[in-house]
């Protein structure tokens, strides 16, 4: 009796001697000769021969779960996603404890996950998530976890992000992923965590880019400038993205601004259509006094992305250091596109003192108050978070008088660059949150960066005379050049009053000397995501 020659094919196969095995393959009349026929045309890059001999092996093998699995990997890597996920599913339906099938089928759909959040797409990246039966993965926990990311629900994905890594603590991935979720916090045990996690990673591989950035971040949020530039260098060197680019050219102009635009400079050459690294750019240069080269930096900044809110906002400045005032508040709107109304009080209250006086109290306690939060503005002060994770009345009868006047904002606004530009439409997208400041307590000059529209609602006023507590417009941030004799506009709020404007002005509140707390709410409207 012959002997089937596919013995001898896996042992040329075993030499090196390819095309013998594949010939010798060729004459056996063995099921299994196919599937050692697919994997010699996977290793040579024939896909569509490996897809082949696999089909007619599970013709006859319909019940080989490594089969499935192999021809689902063939499928995933000709970029036949659906094929691949059904082959996947094939396999796992004849044994669901196969673990290559479910990993692979788990990286399919992280695949799919990343695809929709480069399209921003969140809603339908949690959507396909969501339609998992299966327990969770770890790499669908991390999954879940950035989709919570885009969607800004910070608390959210760290929780999931640390389920991920409890399932799977050897993942260097995932770790870094967590340390990355947590550095972006402004809570100092979170940023402490971010500190100790990206440490770690070091030890293990010094030029880890995450862990680097990690550090360079939380460096930068604790004052240790010269620590956090050698982090953000390493960090370019192995993977020199956009971002890190940015980190680093931002820590160096804290460091010294020259330094700063020549990481910046070189961060644009390597990324030339990055709006937001000519943006920096530009900033770096007004920090140096160079206010024509940043007004160019900037013009194109806004060339590759009208709606950057900070472009904007540092735009004005390159032109009034310039000497085009008048054009540069012109273009702003300022004053002109501050609205200031009397908020609609809700109905389940007899009037706005009763709602003012629930909404205080509200905030006071608030599940989410967080006191002098690092990297933020507030000094002597708290802010909640997300002001609806309590749904209170008071909270709840705020955000629905709120949109109402917003939606009379989107009917009435200024149809004008650089206003309409970042106009998200409707649906839109609404962030609410609280301030609470103490006597001597300010919040500091900021913009408001990723919204279209932003503003004030005052519920609780300490008395003062003059300007004690007020909204002042228009100044730039202490480490820019101040323009000589420039006008900027301060309002004296009054309790019940909501103030409208476009997130791009800079705004700052003014310190007030009473013993009875300034209790303000803040929103952004940007687009639905």
């Amino acid at each position: 009796m012959t002997a089937d020659p596919l013995a001898a094919a896996e042992q040329a196969y075993r030499q090196g001697d390819t095309t013998t095995a594949d010939r010798l393959a060729a004459d056996s009349s063995r099921p299994e000769a196919l599937q050692f026929r697919a994997m010699l045309a996977m290793q040579a890059g024939s896909l569509a021969t490996a897809s082949e001999f696999l089909t007619r092996y599970l013709k006859a093998r319909p019940q080989d779960a490594n089969g499935w699995h192999n021809l689902a990997l063939v499928a995933s890597q000709r970029g036949a996603l659906e094929d691949a996920a059904g082959a996947w599913q094939r396999a796992l339906a004849l044994k669901p404890d196969h673990p290559p099938s479910r990993a692979g089928l788990d990286q399919l759909l992280v695949s799919q996950v990343s695809a929709l959040l480069q399209r921003n797409a969140p809603v339908q990246a949690l959507a396909l998530l969501d339609q998992q039966a299966a327990s969770p993965s770890a790499v669908l926990l991390d999954a879940r976890a950035a989709v919570h990311h885009r969607f800004g629900h910070g608390d959210e994905a760290i929780t999931f992000s640390r389920k991920a890594v409890a399932l799977a603590p050897d993942n260097a991935r995932l770790r870094a992923n967590l340390a990355a979720l947590l550095c972006g916090q402004t809570d100092p045990e979170k940023i402490a965590e971010a500190e100790s996690l990206a440490s770690e990673l070091l030890q293990q591989r010094p030029d880890h880019p995450g862990a680097n950035h990690c550090l360079a971040v939380v460096c930068r949020k604790t004052g240790r400038f010269a620590e956090a530039a050698q982090y953000a260098a390493t960090a370019v060197q192995s993977e020199p993205t956009v971002e890190h680019w940015l980190t680093l050219g931002d820590v160096q102009a804290e460091l010294e601004p020259q330094r700063g635009i020549a990481a910046l400079k070189q961060g644009v050459a390597a990324h030339p259509q990055a709006p937001e690294l000519y943006r920096q750019l530009g900033i770096a240069q007004l920090r140096a006094g160079q206010p024509n080269e940043a007004l160019a930096a900037l013009d194109q900044a806004l060339t590759l992305d009208p709606a950057d809110q900070r472009s904007i906002a540092h735009r004005a400045v390159a032109m009034t250091l310039c000497g085009r005032g008048e054009e540069a508040n012109a273009w702003l709107g300022q004053p002109a596109y501050i609205r200031q109304v009397t908020l609609a009080c809700p109905p389940a209250f007899p009037d706005l003192a009763a709602f003012n006086k629930a909404l205080a109290n509200d905030i006071a306690g608030h599940s989410r108050m967080r006191w002098e939060p690092v990297g933020l503005a507030a000094r002597n002060g708290g802010l909640t978070d997300d002001l609806t994770a309590d749904q209170t009345p008071a909270i709840q009868g705020f955000e629905a008088s709120l949109r109402a006047a917003i939606s009379d904002m989107i009917a009435s606004r200024p149809q004008v660059a650089p206003f309409e530009a970042a106009f998200p439409g409707e649906p839109y997208r609404l962030n609410i949150w609280a301030t609470l400041v103490n006597a001597d307590g300010n919040i500091d000059t900021h913009i408001h960066e990723d919204s279209w529209l932003s503003g004030a609602y005052y519920v609780q006023l300490p008395p003062g005379t003059g300007q004690e507590g007020a909204i002042e417009f228009g100044r730039p941030h202490a480490d820019l050049p101040q323009p000589p004799g420039a006008d900027h506009p301060v309002i004296q709020p009054r309790e019940g009053q909501l103030l409208l404007f476009p997130s791009y002005l800079f705004h700052r509140t003014l310190s007030h000397q009473h013993e009875t707390p300034r209790i303000s709410v803040s929103f952004d409207v940007s687009a639905a995501l």
